[in-house]
């Protein structure tokens, strides 16, 4: 399936889910649920950390998150794990960076959403007492990446590339379960998901449909066209299939009569309301 990605939270919020939304080979409209994908960024570890306390401090940043996220972040209140994990890494800062650096440790803090990351930052960097009992502010980093590039990047996903599904590693949904109106509509946890490289059989574009479209007002002259004095009076659209040269829909709906327009298909309203609806 060929893919265009979005993002929204689960109904508990209790995680993210992606949604790919793309076409299948064979022409069918497609929405894949992507589960099981935590947005994170990472900090500097505190001055008098101990590994001994990595699920305190945890605890702590879980505590912390729940403060601002709830008020500001619209996170409910059943909300228990703002903070879904924390992992110890090894990097170096880009900041002031050469060649020969030595490495350092940092925070690796998984969330629950990525809406929250930028006040995270905020009172990271403000001073936080994690270890010890003296506030200390820590250098957030990479907590100003869109979650969209963050999760193409780390699954080697590109803009309308291809994606697989594993047999028996997904969930089909049935009529009642859909909540696009896409032909086929599934969820899949993201480590089961297959990213395939934009190269040889790969590299082609899905049979996505186009539709592009032009609105004709009845303007004044030398005056931008406005909803309250300047009607709608026509609106023609053509769909074309990626990958052909000619366009398979040509409609035109226009009010009142029009001549005939070689090609295309003439749609006479009465008014702009029936135009428009």
């Amino acid at each position: 399936m060929s893919t265009i990605f979005c993002y929204n939270l689960k109904k508990n919020n209790s995680g993210v889910i992606v949604r790919l939304f793309g076409s299948t080979n064979d022409g069918y409209s497609s929405c894949v649920h992507i589960t099981g994908y935590r947005p994170y960024f990472y900090s500097t570890i505190p001055t008098a950390f101990r590994p001994e306390l990595k699920d305190s401090v945890q605890h702590k940043l879980n505590d912390i998150a729940k403060g601002f996220a709830r008020s500001t972040y619209g996170l409910t209140a059943d909300v228990e794990h703002v903070v879904t994990g924390l992992e110890i890494v090894t990097g170096s800062s880009l900041y002031g960076y050469k060649e020969g650096d030595s490495t350092q440790n940092f925070f690796k803090i998984y969330v629950v959403s990525p809406r929250i990351i930028t006040g995270f930052r905020q009172a990271l960097s403000r001073g936080v007492v994690l270890c010890g009992f003296q506030p200390e502010g820590l250098k957030c980093h990479e907590a100003n990446i869109d979650f969209e590039v963050r999760f193409m990047v780390d699954t080697n996903l590109v803009g309308c590339g291809w994606v697989e599904l594993p047999p028996k590693k997904y969930r089909v949904y049935n009529e009642r379960a859909k909540t696009t109106l896409c032909q086929i509509e599934v969820s899949i946890n993201v480590e089961d998901l297959i990213v395939h490289s934009s190269e040889g059989e790969w590299g082609k574009v899905a049979p996505l449909r186009t539709l592009s479209f032009d609105i004709e007002c009845a303007g004044r002259p030398g005056i931008f066209p406005e909803a309250s004095e300047d009607p709608v009076i026509q609106i023609a659209n053509m769909v074309k299939l990626e990958g052909t040269t000619e366009p398979f829909i040509r409609n035109c709906f226009v009010v009142g009569t029009c001549a005939h327009v070689v090609g295309s298909n003439i749609i006479e309203c009465k008014d702009e309301k029936e135009l428009l609806t």
